[in-house]
């Protein structure tokens, strides 16, 4: 792959990231043809793609308003970041249940208990329990 290869796909990677809100076949048909336009302006004159047309974010906004798409609204995060907070919760209720059913049965933590119903000789090399920090 030559350098200006590269930085086609590399401005390419980051306008389909800014575009990411979109669902893929919006996406795809946004910059279907972006690869080429790219090739053509590297190949009229000097300077980086960023150089020449702007950030690949700009660049993104710029044709999510020619093709009339209202632009990402802020209020709402990105499916990752909220697939991410919605782990981070499910860990917080699964530690407070940790602390909470620990003195139910007579320890301090449910953990403390279930660390007791491992297998002899550690977990490493049994398939049904989980890997410990040994492992």
């Amino acid at each position: 792959m030559t350098t200006q290869e590269q930085e086609i796909a590399r401005y390419v990677h980051r306008v389909r990231l800014a575009l990411d809100d979109l669902p893929m076949a919006l996406r795809d048909e946004l910059v279907e043809d972006l690869p080429e336009h790219l090739a053509e302006v590297l190949a009229e004159g000097d300077g980086t793609l960023a150089e020449r047309l702007g950030e690949p974010e700009a660049y993104a906004a710029e044709l999510r308003t020619a093709a009339g798409i209202p632009a990402p609204s802020k209020a709402r995060p990105r499916t990752d970041q909220r697939f991410l907070d919605g782990v981070a919760a499910v860990r917080t209720r699964l530690r407070r249940l940790d602390v909470k059913a620990g003195p139910v049965i007579g320890y301090a933590r449910l953990s403390d208990f279930l660390t007791l119903l491992r297998p002899p000789g550690g977990c490493c090399g049994v398939t049904w329990w989980p890997r410990c920090s040994a492992c």
